[in-house]
């Protein structure tokens, strides 16, 4: 996956500290944007087609360092661009502070951006960076050794433009200050935007500027001069202010009668309208009570013409239905009479079944007597006469004996 980095800032103008934080900066990351930041509202000592002209021209032996410009917050451009890194210069330990809460801005407005501090190095001796009567350790912040061996255009440029902008503002104060009797207010109002513009565009390290003293003085001491006037001018434009204040309420006081009124005139038409709307209301409920009335009475009509229809269906269901019933029940008696012939029958012989039982056990049992009488009588016989029998023996026995 590709490292993209994003090197953000005005680069107004650009410095051998840029430089030194873009080539280090390439080497760390697959892809640098070096993309200059543009706020429309501010203006800046060079335009941003310049500003990036330079960087280009300063990176131009760098194949994977791309210049860019944006006006909006830093988070969007880094997510539009996909990136993941945002690399910052330190010049001194003042701006670490400042660098710190703005990393922790940007880390909530984008969770996951990660910011990388890297200091400027100093400027060594024998560097091509140092020149004739300068410091021999650079910052490599805006200071004039810096500047001086990026371009000495860019220097010229830069100082001329500055000397126009402050013989500008001088030029202003002046024609202010003639004038005063006319316009105080507006001459110190001139004179703060004057010490403003200035100040904002003031050449320095960190959060110490350089200005001229003798040209601040001035501008100080003009700035002092116009202040009473200038109050007297302010409770004027006040009591100018209360006056359209008061002429502003009297009109709007007449404004709200009016349209107090218009409401008056809207709210009887509507009330008219409405009256109207309910009339046409009650009729329109007149005929739809007409109407229903009338349906209601084809509908009793039909409702009755198919009951008298549906009752004469019923009576023609129900005669057939009582014939077959009929015709079943005489089956079923028929059926019925028939089962009990047969039931007669069956008790009949089972009778005589139950006569011959009887009879047949009688005789069995009459017989069976009579066996066992002719048995027993028989026995008896058989027993006198085997008695008979064994008496002889005996008698011949013992006749045998005595002989």
């Amino acid at each position: 996956m590709e490292r993209i980095c994003v090197y953000p800032g005005s680069f107004d103008p650009v410095t051998l500290g840029h430089e030194d934080v873009i080539r280090r900066a390439a080497k760390l990351f697959d892809r640098l944007i070096v993309a200059v930041m543009h706020n429309p509202q501010k203006t800046g000592c060079f335009p941003v087609q310049e500003r990036m002209a330079l960087l280009e021209k300063l990176t131009r032996d760098l194949p994977n360092v791309t210049i860019d410009c944006w006006d909006g917050l830093l988070v969007d451009y880094v997510r539009t661009h996909q990136a993941s890194v945002v690399v910052r210069g330190l010049r001194a330990v003042s701006d670490f502070e400042s660098e710190l809460t703005m990393a922790q801005i940007n880390s909530h407005l984008l969770p996951g951006m990660e910011t990388i501090f890297v200091h400027f190095i100093l400027c060594r001796p024998g560097s091509r960076r140092v020149r004739r009567g300068y410091p021999r350790f650079c910052p490599g912040v805006h200071c004039r050794g810096c500047d001086h061996a990026l371009s000495s255009r860019t220097e010229v440029t830069q100082y001329t433009r500055l000397s126009e902008s402050r013989r500008g503002a001088d030029d202003m104060l002046n024609n202010s200050q003639g004038s005063q009797g006319n316009n105080d207010l507006q001459t110190a109002q001139n004179a703060i935007a004057i010490l403003i513009d200035q100040i904002s565009k003031a050449r320095g390290v960190g959060r110490t500027i350089v200005i001229d003293k003798n040209w601040l003085n001035n501008q100080l001491s003009a700035l002092q001069n116009s202040l009473p006037a200038a109050v007297h001018q302010a409770q004027a434009v006040l009591k100018e202010k209360e006056t359209t204040l008061s002429r502003a309420q009297q009109e709007a006081e007449m404004q709200r009668q009016t349209a107090a009124d218009d409401a008056q005139r809207l709210k009887a038409q509507a009330e008219k309208e409405a009256a109207a709307a309910r009339a046409e209301g009650e009729k329109a409920r007149a005929d739809a009570q007409k109407d229903a009335e009338a349906a209601k009475q084809e509908a009793e009509r039909i409702r009755a013409g198919a009951t008298s229809q549906a009752n004469a269906d019923a009576r023609a269901i129900i005669d057939k239905a009582n014939n077959e019933a009929r015709n079943i029940i005489y089956k079923a008696q028929q059926d019925a009479n028939r089962l009990v012939q047969a039931d007669a029958v069956r008790q009949q012989a089972e009778k005589e079944a139950e006569t011959l039982r009887s009879q047949a056990s009688e005789d069995i049992a009459k017989r069976q007597a009579d066996c066992q009488q002719y048995i027993a009588g028989q026995l008896a016989n058989l027993d006198s006469y085997m008695t008979q029998m064994l008496q002889n023996v005996r008698n011949a026995r013992s006749q045998v004996r005595g002989q």
